[in-house]
């Protein structure tokens, strides 16, 4: 069978696909590494598979994003859930700005400063900005907890996390040089 890049994919079978792709994944993952997020996603035409990856406390290397993408390559033509797709594999950290959007994500960097901003779909206007520790998140419920910075035993909200509505960016700390 041909493979395409040029029909649309419903949620559920982007989903299944992402969900294959994981459990490939994290077994390949080098020591000390881990599997961050996984997104097929359409842009200018042609499906782009991102693998998110990183490598506490310092990050991940180029040398490491090439030996995951070189073990991913080797095994993903044979998954049946990507058969009829043509894609391209993108393997990398997951950046210093990162829009937090799967339940790995949430689970992965829990304890990390955030910043939320609710979104209304067709307004533009800004809304309020609120920061704080990313708490428990539970899939089932989509209940996300939010942490106070200053204490953090006590939570300060408790949301429902839906990605089309609420923003949640990672608080990278910025480092300036020392002055001379």
């Amino acid at each position: 069978m041909a493979k395409t890049t040029s029909h649309t994919l419903s949620v559920e079978r982007l989903t299944a696909i992402e969900d294959a792709v994981a459990a490939l994944a994290e077994p390949l993952m080098p020591h000390g590494v881990a599997l961050v997020a996984v997104a097929l996603e359409k842009e200018f035409g042609r499906w782009r598979l991102q693998i998110a990856i990183e490598q506490p406390p310092a990050g991940v290397s180029l040398d490491i994003c090439q030996a995951v993408s070189e073990a991913l390559d080797a095994r993903l033509d044979d998954l049946p859930a990507l058969a009829d797709l043509s894609y391209d594999l993108e393997v990398s950290s997951p950046g210093v700005d990162r829009l937090l959007k799967s339940a790995r994500e949430l689970r992965f960097y829990r304890g990390r400063a955030v910043t939320l901003r609710a979104r209304r779909p067709g307004k533009r206007e800004p809304l309020p900005v609120t920061s704080g520790l990313l708490g428990d998140y539970d899939p089932t419920s989509g209940a996300l907890t939010i942490l106070n910075p200053d204490d953090a035993e006590r939570p300060s909200a408790c949301i429902d996390f839906n990605p089309a509505t609420l923003e949640i960016r990672l608080n990278t700390p910025v480092t300036l040089p020392d002055p001379l």
